[in-house]
């Protein structure tokens, strides 16, 4: 379970490369420094820590889905459905308002997942076409 948890992080995170600069209360170097704390952490399986950075990180950098998805992931590992479902149906509207189709429909697969469908192995259409662009 902790593998596929770094897998899904991963890949979330990975798309911050697609994304438009994050518009938040801080600038883009720090989000993505905090990002990184977080992500190590959760390498570590220290996902407490790794929880509490992303909290940070959604706090300081709200305007980025995949935060909101990351820490949603993390809540599912750790037995708290409830909590990720609603962090991760928080990711999909923040990326629906902000016409991020690639982010929507990284969040909607994980909740997919979450929910007892199948693990994404490769990047939704969405987020190829946005990589070409």
């Amino acid at each position: 379970m902790k593998r596929a948890v770094i897998a899904s992080l991963l890949l979330v995170i990975a798309l911050s490369s697609v994304a438009s600069a994050d518009t938040g209360t801080v600038g883009v170097a720090d989000c993505a420094q905090l990002d990184s704390v977080a992500i190590q952490f959760a390498q570590r399986h220290q996902l407490d820590e790794a929880g509490k950075a992303f909290d940070r990180a959604i706090a300081q950098c709200p305007a980025s889905p995949e935060r909101f998805t990351s820490r949603g992931v993390l809540y599912a590992a750790m037995g708290e459905k409830v909590k990720a479902a609603a962090l991760i149906n928080d990711a999909i509207l923040l990326a629906e308002r902000t016409g991020d189709e690639c982010r929507a429909d990284i969040s909607r697969a994980e909740l997919a997942m979450l929910n007892g469908g199948k693990r994404l192995d490769v990047l939704p259409k969405s987020c190829q076409d946005e990589r070409t662009k």
